[in-house]
């Protein structure tokens, strides 16, 4: 009997901490990767061709991009004699990398492939904290929207619901400041390409 019970509290421990885990679900993430491809052999080719697609880059030899990508959620709500609850949000985003890619790299002297490898893991890095901080906004929006009070209409939840979401994407854009600056657009990760004197 006494065994019996412990199973039980493990297993009602376990269902609590994988519903606590549901709560706060991770948003759907699409992402599109666009490369945009190009032929070089040397620093200067190379910096030349990302010249080209970079307007960042051109200014300043650091790979950047704009992060305007989209964001959203929707509401799930449930009506009862004590007004309107919104009982799900599912949250989302579709992320844009936009990305150099070297087509001849496999012929290039292996100290520039190097090189190139490092230019390139460091923009991928720059670019997954821009997604972190958009990813951990959204959460924020769902369980900031689910801890909302019931009300007399679901329009009216709806309405609270979509200023509380507005407030933390306006977060977002502050919050990606931030990161800019604390990493100079990136370079302490690496997406400066700095030409060997």
């Amino acid at each position: 009997m006494v065994r019996m019970l412990r199973l039980f509290l493990l297993s009602s421990s376990f269902l609590s901490v994988l519903i606590s885990f549901q709560l706060w679900a991770t948003p759907e993430i699409t992402i599109h990767y666009k490369h945009l491809g190009f032929y070089g052999q040397t620093e200067n080719a190379i910096n030349e061709q990302v010249s080209k697609q970079n307007p960042y880059f051109t200014k300043t030899k650091v790979f950047h991009n704009d992060n305007n990508w989209q964001k959203g959620w929707v509401l799930i709500t449930k009506e009862s004699p004590s007004g309107c609850k919104i009982t799900h949000v599912n949250t989302w985003i579709k992320i844009d990398y936009r990305l150099p890619r070297w087509l001849d790299q496999a012929s290039a002297p292996q100290s520039l492939q190097l090189k190139w490898e490092d230019f390139y893991q460091g923009i991928f890095m720059h670019l997954d904290g821009h997604k972190k901080i958009a990813v951990e906004a959204l959460q924020a929006i769902e369980k900031s929207i689910l801890k909302l009070p019931a009300t007399a209409t679901c329009e009216e939840i709806k309405q609270q619901a979509e200023s509380l979401a507005q407030q933390h994407i306006l977060q977002i854009t502050h919050a990606e400041e931030k990161y800019d600056q604390a990493t100079q657009f990136g370079v302490s990760q690496g997406t400066s390409w700095l030409l060997t004197q």
